[in-house]
């Protein structure tokens, strides 16, 4: 499983928009839209803050992401 596709079920199972995950990101909706969409990778300070408030554990997402942090 992706980033992205960790955050989306995330959200869906949620029931929050994706401007309001953005928000409890601290980032813009564009710039979260982006990282559902896995188009960029987030750096480790917001990577860490996506851990603390979805509780993704990176043992579940694809090596790809592992290795970039």
């Amino acid at each position: 499983m992706t980033l992205g596709e960790a955050l989306k079920v995330y959200r869906i199972k949620n029931k929050l928009l994706q401007k309001q995950m953005a928000f409890m990101l601290g980032i813009s909706k564009e710039y979260y839209c982006k990282i559902e969409n896995d188009k960029i990778l987030p750096g480790r300070n917001l990577m860490n803050k996506i851990i603390k408030i979805t509780g993704i554990e990176l043992k579940f997402l694809t090596p790809r992401f592992r290795r970039s942090l």
